[in-house]
């Protein structure tokens, strides 16, 4: 009876962390959507139709790769920078040029296996504070680095104020990452905001895996 009570347990485990998954695919902002599917109408009665296609191709990718029902909770990181790619383009398009996107990754650490969907709400967040914090135009960044045996990342905007550490109002935020990490790694992993080189960083660390033979 104690096996059987332990194996239900961990049964309820994996499904309830499956659960989330599957809620934080979804939870891509609402307002996201609507803005994209907005600017492409705007750029087809323009007569732009190049930049429309473009954009509605990433858009269609990109909710694929959210909705799919058979999609790994885990993965190499390239695939991850493929999804960021993605949802980066749609909001480079809307925002007209006035959004820099920078990728510091190695190629030694794109097969290092991280968590599906762990960094698009980061980025979602480094894109409201910096275009929040400036002119309209904003540069953000994701950054890729190998420590003894962990990986961390780093996600910047060049805001001038800290990003806030709770939730934000879409249910998207900071502290589900916080959640995350802490239910995949426990004590094993952290994640930090602060600042460093004038801009907002959130940085976070985990024990480094690969998805395949790499060192």
């Amino acid at each position: 009876r104690f096996r059987e009570r332990e194996l239900a347990a961990s049964q309820l485990e994996t499904q309830l962390a499956e659960a989330r998954l599957r809620m934080l695919r979804m939870q891509l902002n609402p307002h996201f959507l609507f803005n994209a599917m907005n600017t492409i109408a705007m750029l087809v009665r323009a007569g732009r139709s190049s930049e429309s296609v473009t954009m509605l191709l990433a858009l269609s990718a990109l909710m694929r790769d959210a909705l799919r029902n058979d999609a790994p909770d885990s993965g190499p990181l390239e695939d991850e920078l493929n999804l960021l790619n993605r949802y980066v383009g749609v909001e480079q398009v809307r925002f007209g040029g006035k959004l820099a996107f920078d990728v510091d990754v190695p190629d030694s650490l794109k097969s290092a296996t991280v968590p599906s969907f762990l960094l698009q709400p980061l980025i979602e967040n480094a894109i409201r504070h910096g275009r929040a914090a400036s002119d309209g135009r904003a540069a953000i960044g994701i950054r890729a680095e190998r420590t003894d045996d962990r990986l961390v990342l780093s996600v910047w905007d060049d805001g001038a104020e800290i990003i806030a550490l709770a939730k934000d109002s879409h249910g998207v935020g900071l502290q589900n990452v916080r959640e995350r990490l802490l239910q995949l790694y426990g004590a094993a992993q952290s994640f930090e905001i602060g600042r460093s080189a004038e801009k907002t960083v959130a940085r976070l660390s985990i024990p480094i895996q690969f998805a395949a033979s790499a060192s």
